[in-house]
């Protein structure tokens, strides 16, 4: 199909067709011009059957309508290809943008745009096997109840390479209208105003995940983004060795950069590339990887920082938009009795986000049956609610019973936070017992904020909860090293810059293992709660610990050789062994006025080389 070229059916009746291919042929599908599969639905104020300013009803008519199907049960030989010049617009219930239902022995690319309007409808869906990669490039928008953006369930032999600006919804507003003000009623002059309370039940249907994985990937999946190099360009040297940038080979293609027009060598022009957006609005999730009927593994991306079976380097979001929409942005997990298998890990070098409104938000879940070796993150994992009625639940990592995530490393920023004062906010909750390594490098943080009336903070904010565990975490915190600069300083001389200090916000609840919290820099803003076990709190490298620290069997032993414990518990602690070396401080507040005891009670004398730095403070 040449690049200009139309396929036009308008008011087309149910079951219609642009494109028809039949497997068990050999050919290259090129597709460069635009292929329109509609209802009938001309223009939206035919859609405003009530009178109030917003459309009704569904948000197509007819069904089983197709831009492209491919069927069969022999396979289609060759390349399935949307030019960046093609376009894809097809409006009925359960209908596609693309149908692959054959067996492909080639790759799929779309660079073109993908549009898909309906209940029940998929912009691209494959149900068949595809030999080589799924490269989803160009735009895809998937609206009605149930759409969703892309479903892979046939299995991949390549890798599914996402980079496009990728959406589905129920809603038929994905922006939030303004509250009704006071006093304000509808009239002749102000119908055109859409208010909140305006939005009818069809307004607000649930829409399918945006991406949905439910077949094995050998190559792993990858939400990409564009090629580009650092602000030096062309002509600087990003990796220090002395060969400029455009001189390199980065895929090894025997090509140099600067001659090469895909220097990352994923098939895609990189003038064509961008950085993947993939946005779910409502509860539908923005990607959802497992499956109900099969199990699934991802096989890694690379080598090197794509060893991973799952690797994020653009921007994932799930947004509630209304009040009590819970927002999910990326899930993985089986269906009963089904497991999620992710070679290598999960990396994120990009931005996952859940933003909700009076309800649930989770930035990233593992649910039951899914198993990973570990999770890197280098990026930002969010997650947000504004909950002034609503106890809701913010978590930006949470791990069920049922999963296993041994590993996971922080060198990004890890935030869950709410305002509203309800809401319990945490940052990782591990509910399987499994995660028994956190290393944090950056910033890992649970905030909630008060209402506008200042009302008291009812909800919790837990850093991280792993008291499921019973065989023993350990948490480390640590700087990495880095230059000052007159803009940003290295204000306590400790070798890392004032905005690469590590921290921690909230509290850390631990299991009836042997746990070890080592905090050798930055700061740690929360009461640590210990459980039974022989357990051990450690504070090196000038870092700061200001919280209660707590311990339930008494078998804790604390060390402060370089560093400060602010002991904010407003009773005594019983521990094993207490240690401040010459360069820590101990800090406890004494209240004789209302008769606490604070402080610690190990069974002999505390040790330290310099008691001195041993101080209490009085009221």
């Amino acid at each position: 199909m040449d690049s200009g070229s139309q396929i036009a059916m308008t008011n087309s009746a149910n079951g219609s067709t642009g494109v028809l291919v039949e497997g068990g042929n050999t050919a290259d599908i090129t597709l460069g011009g635009i292929i329109t599969v509609v209802d009938d639905i001309t223009t939206e104020t035919e859609l405003d059957t009530d009178g109030d300013g917003d459309n009704d009803g569904a948000f197509a008519r007819g069904s089983d309508r197709y831009g492209v199907r491919v069927t069969g049960v022999a396979p289609l030989v060759g390349d399935i290809l949307l030019e960046s010049g093609g376009a894809i617009n097809v409006a009925g219930n359960n209908s596609y943008g693309i149908s692959l239902e054959a067996p492909l022995t080639g790759d799929l690319t779309t660079i073109g745009s993908i549009s898909i309007r309906g209940d029940g409808s998929y912009g691209v869906r494959t149900t068949g096997d595809v030999t080589g990669d799924i490269r989803l490039i160009g735009d895809i928008s998937a609206r009605g109840e149930g759409a969703v953006g892309a479903s892979i369930e046939g299995d991949v032999g390549g890798t599914l390479l996402i980079q496009s600006a990728l959406t589905a919804t129920g809603f038929r507003f994905t922006s939030r209208p303004p509250e009704r003000p006071d006093g304000v009623v509808d009239t002749a002059e102000n119908k055109a105003i859409l208010f909140l309370d305006d939005l009818d039940a069809d307004d607000l249907l649930v829409g399918g995940p945006a991406v949905h994985v439910a077949a094995n990937v050998a190559g792993g999946v990858l939400v990409g983004r564009a090629v580009a190099y650092s602000g030096a360009g062309i002509e600087g040297d990003d990796d220090g060795d002395g060969v400029k940038n455009g001189d390199e080979d980065d895929d090894g293609d025997g090509v140099i950069n600067r001659s090469d027009p895909d220097r990352d060598g994923n098939g895609v022009p990189d003038a064509q590339e961008s950085t993947a957006a993939i946005t779910s609005y409502g509860s539908g999730e923005a990607i959802l990887i497992g499956s109900t009927t099969q199990d699934v593994t991802l096989g890694a991306v690379g080598t090197g920082d794509s060893a991973y079976g799952f690797i994020n380097r653009g921007s994932v979001s799930a947004l509630g938009v209304y009040d009590g929409f819970a927002a999910n942005s990326v899930v993985i997990e089986g269906g009963p009795g089904r497991t999620v298998d992710i070679e290598g890990g999960i990396r994120n070098e990009g931005t996952i986000v859940s933003l909700s409104f009076e309800a649930d938000s989770t930035a990233i879940r593992l649910g039951a049956g899914a198993t990973t070796p570990d999770f890197q993150n280098t990026g930002t994992i969010t997650a947000a609610t504004s909950s002034k009625e609503t106890n809701s639940e913010v978590t930006a990592l949470r791990i069920d019973a049922g999963a296993t995530l041994p590993s996971f490393t922080n060198s990004g920023s890890v935030l869950a936070t709410a305002g509203g004062g309800l809401a319990n906010t945490t940052a990782i909750v591990d509910l399987s017992g499994t995660l028994t390594s956190i290393t944090n490098l950056r910033s890992l943080q649970a905030t909630l904020n008060a209402n506008e009336a200042g009302d008291p903070v009812t909800g919790q904010t837990t850093a991280i909860n792993v008291a499921a565990n019973t065989t023993g975490v350990t948490i480390m915190q640590n700087g990495v090293a880095s230059a000052p600069t007159a803009a940003d300083p290295d204000s306590d001389g400790d070798g890392v810059t004032d905005s690469s200090e590590p921290i921690i916000v909230g509290d850390i609840r631990l299991g009836s293992g042997a746990d070890m919290v080592d905090i050798r820099n930055g700061r740690v803003l929360g009461g640590i709660h210990f459980g039974d076990g022989a357990d051990r709190l450690s504070i090196t490298g000038g870092a700061e610990v200001r919280g209660g620290v707590f311990d339930s069997d008494g078998d804790l032993d604390i060390d402060i050789a370089n560093g400060v414990l602010e002991a904010r518990q407003l009773t005594t602690t019983n521990i094993n062994e207490l240690n401040v070396g010459a360069d820590g401080v101990l800090v406890v507040t004494l209240d004789a006025e209302n008769g606490t005891r604070p402080g610690f009670k190990p069974p002999c004398a505390a040790a330290s080389s310099n008691p001195a730095r041993r101080r209490g403070r009085g009221r």
